[in-house]
């Protein structure tokens, strides 16, 4: 559905060359080759949902995430890994509603959609660790 949109013509994510030719399926997707560079790509390349595999639940994931399901309902519901579906929030969230209605227009209708927000995984790292031979930090140690 995402390669039949008639707005959806690929062009190269490499060199911006619109010389292609088809190249394949991978994933039921098609894949193409650039005529300039000789790049193969499908028309997810570049996207957040490139890599992404079960693309049959995707809509049934979004509907989940609109309805406030926690991460665990949400993959029990659509039949994936708990893992699958962590990364899967973070590759939606990263859709703009622009972006989402240039790619899945004949997916599913989309309109204005709040999720709530989750600070998982956004926590800011410890300082750095002491460098090899730096000098210790307690100061009972003697400094050589």
């Amino acid at each position: 559905m995402i390669e039949q949109s008639p707005k959806n013509k690929p062009a190269c994510p490499h060199c911006a060359g619109t010389e292609l030719y088809r190249w394949g399926k991978a994933s039921e997707v098609q894949r193409y080759r650039c005529r300039q560079c000789n790049h193969t790509f499908n028309t997810l390349t570049g996207s957040p949902l490139a890599r992404l595999r079960h693309k049959d639940k995707w809509l049934e994931f979004e509907q989940a995430m609109a309805d406030g399901l926690s991460l665990r309902k949400s993959a029990s519901v659509c039949g994936i890994a708990l893992n699958t579906c962590l990364k899967w929030r973070h590759r939606f969230l990263q859709i703009t509603a622009t972006e989402l209605s240039g790619k899945i227009n004949d997916f599913a209708e989309t309109g204005e959609t709040n999720y709530q927000q989750s600070p998982q995984g956004q926590h800011p790292l410890p300082d750095p660790f002491r460098k090899r031979n730096g000098k210790a930090v307690k100061r009972d140690t003697p400094d050589k």
